[in-house]
């Protein structure tokens, strides 16, 4: 058989004994991984933006869930899963009612290994 035959199909994975060729390494590892939460703390600065008194960091998970933090003190710390060695961060900074004075852009937030 040639390699573009066996990847045309299901064969490299009935091969295996399954049908789903995208799920067999996982599978053959034992499945997806626990969660491995955490605490990285995320550094701010207020002085720069006027009328700010605290930030609402919102930090996607690996799995799609939200987690909504709001810090007045820097650095803020912040519970996640460090499977997938980053997840999407956003910092808008607010005034003391809570009200955003400048949004803030969706950045990698690397967690260490």
């Amino acid at each position: 058989m040639l390699d573009a035959y066996i990847h045309a199909g299901k064969w490299y994975g009935f091969f295996a004994g399954m049908g789903m060729l995208h799920r067999w390494p996982a599978v053959r590892l034992g499945g997806v991984d626990p969660a491995d939460h955490r605490t990285v703390y995320v550094p701010f600065t207020l002085s720069g933006t006027a009328n700010a008194a605290k930030v609402r960091l919102t930090i996607t998970q690996p799995n799609g869930a939200s987690a909504i933090l709001i810090c007045a003190a820097s650095p803020c710390a912040a519970t996640v899963d460090a499977r997938s060695g980053s997840v999407p961060m956003k910092m808008d900074y607010l005034n003391s009612s809570g009200t955003m004075v400048a949004p803030g852009d969706n950045i990698p937030l690397y967690v260490p290994q």
